[in-house]
């Protein structure tokens, strides 16, 4: 067999070729995303046809929150070499966080046929999959990517959340020790380590009241939203806002205290939302019982934080009805049962039931497809703690001639917006219904898209959904818009 260069000049020169991208890759594991971007830039400087920077440096742009930038090296790595899974799944990643998630899961499955262990594709891969609800299919590629790269902190995290008791605390220890102590990433998984450390053994989120059909009702806010009471530990009830754009309870400080709710690991968090301020800290506590309605939940995680919220996914057990035009949740068990607390995830059906659409999740976000002026279509998530619909500044601007400035009059979980546009004669089809608007507000929702990881387009609000009835069914990622008399 004849080689073109000699065997240990070959090793030299892999060597050589490796070694920035090892140091690159050490930053990106790391979370120091901007040294790990000037690293895999440098190196396809060196060689413009390292496929492996392309990927490193696409997926350090989009963790830093600099998608455009992202685009464009994934644009430009398809140009130079096309051919390899690296490209294809740099390509992939910047489709997803565009929002072109039919374009994010071709381009990861032709990596795969490319090399079927590439971690990069088989993470891509699951998170399309999760999208849709395949929560096994998602979690067994998770793990297909880890045994490939059992480096990588975020596989290292998705291992340890198939993994229980001391197991999975040891495996978030050795994947915090990865981390740049200062990152983000860093403090939002000491404080999970602390709050699991405090919990112990005892199962979070148990339905102690009986599983049958029950109605809670709804009571109008002083303004254009909703709220339910919630009884905590028997002590105390509060009005927590009902916002399907939250995830489960949210109470303030005060609350906690009156409540007598029990300190975990007291680390805390930043919140992020719409809003130009910092986000507000936030710890997680517990309440021994939690009662709405006839619906009892016992040993339950509660956020304390400056905000009033119950999410919708509180009640994921069931198939929950929002109805606004007559105040109140209807929840329906289903036929099965509710799942075991211990149960692993499990996949959706491939299609929606009867009169339901597919519903996008990112983490606790719903999103439907919206076609905005019969333009293209874009995610709008669901928001029912928002009074308003509200359409992205950038595809906003493309349907109006003369956006208004207005500042303070959108605000969310990081305070006011400071920019808001008005955009006039806004058609907005969704889940079979079309709406026409003499005018809706724009707001940039970059910030919100880079924590959701997905561009979106817009957000129904209560203005668009309130005189609707909407079914959530969160275990099969789908929902049902209904007109009520």
């Amino acid at each position: 067999m004849k080689f073109s260069i000699p065997l240990a000049l070959a090793a030299v020169a892999f060597s050589t070729q490796a070694g920035p991208l090892q140091d690159a890759e050490k930053e990106l594991f790391a979370a120091r995303y901007k040294s790990a971007a000037k690293l895999y830039a440098a190196a396809l400087q060196a060689d413009p046809a390292e496929s492996g920077a392309y990927y490193g440096l696409v997926r350090a742009l989009i963790e830093d929150r600099r998608s455009g930038e992202a685009y464009a090296v994934a644009a430009k790595a398809l140009q130079r070499n096309p051919q390899t899974p690296q490209t294809q799944t740099a390509a992939g990643m910047a489709a997803f966080r565009s929002g072109d998630l039919a374009k994010a899961d071709e381009r990861f499955r032709a990596a795969l046929k490319l090399d079927p262990d590439y971690a990069g594709a088989l993470r891509g891969l699951a998170s399309v999959e999760a999208t849709v609800s395949k929560f096994k299919t998602a979690r067994d590629l998770l793990l297909a990517a880890w045994r490939s790269s059992p480096g990588d902190p975020q596989l290292m995290i998705a291992r340890a959340n198939a993994l229980k008791g001391a197991e999975r605390v040891k495996a978030l220890q050795e994947a915090l020790a990865i981390l740049e102590p200062h990152s983000d990433e860093a403090r939002r998984l000491r404080a999970r380590i602390a709050d699991d450390l405090a919990v112990g053994g005892r199962q979070l989120r148990r339905l102690t009241s009986p599983y049958v059909a029950s109605k809670i009702q709804l009571s109008p806010d002083p303004g254009p939203t909703l709220s339910v009471l919630v009884q905590l530990n028997r002590r105390h009830t509060v009005r927590l806002r009902l916002d399907t754009g939250a995830s489960g309870i949210q109470v303030p400080s005060e609350v906690a205290t009156f409540a007598g709710l029990e300190k975990l690991g007291g680390l805390s968090v930043e919140g992020r939302g719409l809003g130009d301020e910092p986000g507000p800290s936030a710890t997680r506590r517990l309440a021994s019982e939690v009662r709405i309605g006839d619906v009892v939940f016992a040993d339950y995680p509660i956020i304390v934080s400056d905000a009033g919220l119950i999410g919708a996914d509180v009640f994921e057990a069931f198939l929950v009805t929002i109805d606004p035009p007559h105040h109140e949740i209807s929840l329906a068990p289903r036929a099965d049962g509710p799942p075991p607390a211990s149960a692993d995830p499990a996949d959706a059906a491939s299609e929606p039931n009867a009169g339901f659409c597919r519903a996008f999740r990112f983490g606790h976000f719903l999103a439907v497809p919206t076609l905005v002026n019969g333009g293209r279509g874009t995610l709008f998530a669901i928001d029912t703690g928002s009074p308003n619909t509200l359409l992205d500044y950038s595809p906003g601007r493309e349907y109006s001639a003369m956006p208004v400035v207005r500042r303070g009059e959108v605000s969310g979980v990081q305070g006011n917006v400071g920019q808001v546009w008005r955009v006039s004669r806004v058609s907005l089809a969704f889940a079979g219904f079309r709406q026409r608007n003499l005018s809706l507000d724009a707001i940039g929702l970059e910030d919100l898209s880079d924590s959701m990881g997905t561009a979106l387009g817009g957000i129904l609000g209560l203005s668009s959904i309130g005189q609707l009835a909407l079914t959530l069914d969160y275990r099969e990622g789908t929902v049902r818009f209904e007109h009520r008399k």
